[in-house]
């Protein structure tokens, strides 16, 4: 499972590069090395490869609006390649892939602050209640 990518806007703004190197030599690593272990590979991905959508919500068919050159392209363009590398590597090489794409979670070591939707929202909640 390859799950590697830092996911809050407050965090891969701060680090682009990095953003787009765990996306594309990461997942490259992980596929050769799921190659040569006939290993099966799940790659999470994010709505994010939709980039700004003119649809919604968006079908599997849609190809998205994205904008590389913008702000969050690092992110946006890094779960694109990610999502090409690993098709490249089914196609050409036969490893068995998986690609989910994750949309708006919640886990407990999430900061409210952190510029996504539900921790805003729970944040958000939790002032309100208090």
């Amino acid at each position: 499972m390859h799950f590697a990518s830092p996911a809050s806007p407050i965090d891969y703004l701060k680090i682009p590069i990095q953003t787009l190197k765990v996306s594309s030599l990461g997942t490259h690593n992980v596929l050769g090395l799921a190659r040569v272990k006939k290993a099966r590979v799940l790659v999470a991905s994010t709505s994010e490869v939709y980039g700004d959508p003119h649809v919604h919500p968006q079908p599997e068919e849609y190809w998205g609006h994205v904008n590389t050159v913008g702000p969050r392209g690092c992110y946006d363009e890094a779960k694109r390649f990610m999502e090409a590398m690993t098709m490249a590597y089914h196609n050409v090489h036969n490893v068995e892939t998986r690609i989910v794409r994750i949309f708006n979670t919640y886990g407990p070591r999430m900061r409210l602050n952190d510029g996504r939707v539900l921790p805003a929202f729970i944040g958000q909640a939790y002032v309100v209640k208090i």
